[in-house]
């Protein structure tokens, strides 16, 4: 709520704004075309800043990705052409990774992208995403939860397979099916959302989820694969 002074304004205006100001949500990092924004440890203030390998519209990663722990990945290339996927393999084996925040415009993610990120905690999917391909994800077990949005149409098999950590998992009303071995060994995950949409699962999908108590099954479902 404003306030309009009428008369003569508080003493110490200054504080006054300190008190009763209240601030907006800070803006998310935006990196430069063709670079990446990246931190190598938690203690570190300002973004470091390098060349981003983008070829034909595909981001394959960055020299210095092995030591980074956050990521920003650009939206655009040098060239100020849209970056629309996250390669095959390309933080695959980054253990020290724990925050991603991929650019509008992606629609896809590669074979393996983030393969065996263990340390990966969190990751921003934007809502121009349509596919997950296989293993995207597979054994980032520090993954807690990750939001899938209503753009994407396709999760392929092992895509979070032994992301032990992961606790829930919704998946939106634009996908159709459930691969095989989807969410295989993933230990830790106690609650699923299947929507109406989805109509099969595929063969071990939820394997070893020793901790899911809650799952529910749309009316639509005409098959599920043991």
């Amino acid at each position: 709520m404003s306030k309009i002074f009428l008369g003569e304004p508080p003493a110490n205006i200054k504080a006054w704004i300190v008190e009763h100001y209240t601030p907006g949500p800070e803006p998310s990092p935006t990196a430069p075309n063709g670079k990446v924004w990246f931190k190598t440890s938690a203690s570190q203030a300002d973004w470091s800043e390098e060349d981003a390998d983008i070829s034909n519209g595909v981001f394959n990663g960055f020299a210095s990705k092995s030591s980074a722990i956050e990521v920003v990945i650009p939206s655009k290339d040098a060239n100020g052409n849209d970056v629309t996927s996250i390669g095959n393999s390309a933080f695959s084996g980054c253990s020290g990774l724990t925050s991603v925040m991929i650019g509008n415009g992606v629609t896809s993610i590669g074979n393996r992208a983030f393969d065996e990120c263990s340390g990966l905690t969190s990751v921003t999917i934007p809502d121009s995403v349509t596919n997950i391909e296989f293993r995207a994800f597979r054994n980032c077990s520090n993954l807690v939860r990750v939001e899938i949005p209503n753009s994407v149409t396709s999760i392929g098999y092992s895509a979070f397979s032994g992301c032990s950590n992961l606790v829930r998992a919704e998946i939106p009303n634009s996908v159709t099916s459930i691969e095989k071995y989807t969410f295989n060994n993933c230990s830790g995950l106690t609650s699923v959302t299947i929507p109406n949409s989805v109509t099969s699962i595929g063969a071990g999908a939820f394997y070893n989820c020793i901790s899911l108590t809650n799952v529910t099954i749309p009316d639509g479902m005409t098959s599920i694969k043991m």
